[in-house]
């Protein structure tokens, strides 16, 4: 019973990177004001794990490679039975480079969706809505109130995958776990489609991020403001600006912000 047990606790200490990893994904993203310029994203990481699959073997055979050549410098390695160890490090391995693909992929498409508005509406127009006075991109209402679910979902599908793969791992030689299985390639593809569609709607960026909502945890800064608008108004600025109120100094942001065609609020 206890040897069950410790064998057990081995599983799933060897699941824990591959967790953290999946785990990452989440905070490897653009800015949720940004988030439809990732529309690519679902698409890159199918491509990416149909690659993984048919080139599977041929990167686990590199790994053993790899493997026996640290065990001649930690000979400790030799200790963990690479025959079950092997497919953790793979699974493990597959979302660290993909990480790494997905932050150098990231930048360029930001660059590329920000600067071409009619791109955008083709490729995210049935999800995400622009709006003039803010030139921003924001989810339609209809998709933001699924977004509660979507964290939710995740979640689910990484313990319920973990789940199943140490128990494959654990009964590795009953008829039903023959075939290996790798929780990486849906995690990854489900991942990235939630991670597109969790943008924000206008009415969250209003009352969240402006900080026009009572319970709001990111209070809008006027007084970054005050240098700009001293500059250029000097006097008027002490004699009109500081008296308005918070509704009118939004308006006065938006209009700044369009003007200067670039993201105030990051």
């Amino acid at each position: 019973m206890i040897s069950d047990l410790l064998k057990l606790l081995k599983f799933i200490i060897g699941i824990l990177p591959f967790i953290l990893l999946c785990l990452l994904t989440k905070a490897v993203n653009l800015n949720k004001t940004n988030r439809g310029r990732q529309f690519l994203m679902p698409f890159i990481a199918l491509v990416y794990c149909i690659l993984a699959i048919v080139f599977l073997d041929k990167i686990n055979d590199l790994l053993m490679k790899l493997i026996n050549l640290l065990i001649g410098l930690l000979p400790i390695l030799e200790k963990i039975n690479w025959d079950y160890g092997l497919i953790y490090l793979s699974n493990t391995i597959l979302v660290l480079v993909f990480i790494i693909v997905k932050g150098l992929i990231l930048p360029m498409l930001s660059g590329t969706w920000g600067k071409n508005n009619k791109l955008t509406e083709a490729t995210t127009g049935m999800i995400y809505e622009y709006d003039e006075d803010l030139d921003k991109w924001f989810l339609k209402k209809k998709w933001g109130q699924l977004k509660t679910y979507y964290n939710g979902i995740y979640y689910a599908a990484l313990i319920v995958s973990s789940a199943i793969f140490v128990i494959s791992q654990s009964f590795a030689g009953k008829a039903c776990f023959k075939s290996q299985f790798y929780p990486v390639f849906g995690l990854l593809v489900l991942g990235e489609i939630l991670f597109f569609l969790s943008g924000l709607t206008k009415t969250e960026f209003i009352e969240d991020i402006l900080g026009e909502d009572e319970e709001a945890y990111r209070i809008a800064n006027f007084g970054l403001l005050r240098k700009f608008f001293t500059i250029c108004f000097r006097t008027e600025f002490y004699m009109r600006v500081l008296p308005m109120s918070r509704m009118e100094l939004h308006l006065i942001l938006n209009s700044w912000m369009k003007w200067k065609k670039a993201n105030f609020i990051r």
